[in-house]
């Protein structure tokens, strides 16, 4: 009879595997107290807020066929080339540096805007990518406002492709750390049952 395999016993960490079903690294979320400003991010009882931009102008309906977040996302559909669905009413401060973050889904590889525009329909920052087929893309871009304004959040689609929305964020750094951070809403729980007090909540009436 063989004897069994001992198991490995280390006094540090071992080496990373050079190639595997991930790539070689470790993460750690480190928690900071933020501010999601969009009023309705996850589209879980209406779509109040946003609207379709553009010659034909992206209709964005609440669906639970693709969802990153809660029980629903907007899916934006009946838009042209260079159409967007947008989020009005985000007040910024001068001299602060914002972070705007959501997730995409879409059919095929296509390409797409994420933009902070004005009012007048003047944009002001982009972050141009493609998406991957049936997949979800996190994306995000960084802006330090120049004056007190209300600006808008914009998704263009550039060749005019059908997408689902979801977990659409604006946050204020405000804290020193220059990052973009995971989603926030009151919908979430912390990992502590009773966490007093609560690590999410909701200003005001949710969603």
């Amino acid at each position: 009879m063989s004897a069994a395999p001992k198991m490995p016993v280390y006094t540090t960490l071992p080496s990373l595997p050079p190639r595997g079903p991930l790539p070689p690294t470790i993460g750690v979320i480190l928690p900071v107290a933020r501010t999601n400003m969009i009023t309705n991010p996850s589209f879980e009882t209406n779509t109040t807020g946003w609207a379709g931009y553009g010659s034909s102008g992206f209709s964005p309906a609440r669906t639970t066929t693709r969802v990153y977040h809660g029980a629903y996302s907007a899916f934006c559909s009946g838009g042209a080339v260079g159409d967007s669905v947008g989020f009005n009413g985000v007040v910024l401060t001068a001299g602060t540096t914002y972070v705007v973050s959501l997730k995409i889904f879409s059919f095929i590889g296509s390409t797409f805007e994420l933009q902070l525009q004005s009012t007048a329909n003047a944009v002001l920052v982009r972050n141009r990518f493609i998406t991957q087929p049936y997949r979800w893309k996190w994306v995000y871009l960084y802006y330090t406002e120049a004056a007190n304004a209300t600006r808008r959040i914009h998704l263009n689609s550039v060749l005019g492709d059908t997408f689902f929305l979801d977990g659409v964020q604006c946050e204020a750094i405000t804290d020193g750390i220059l990052s973009v951070t995971t989603y926030i809403d009151g919908d979430q729980r912390g990992l502590l049952v009773g966490q007093q007090p609560p690590p999410y909540g909701w200003n005001g009436t949710p969603h």
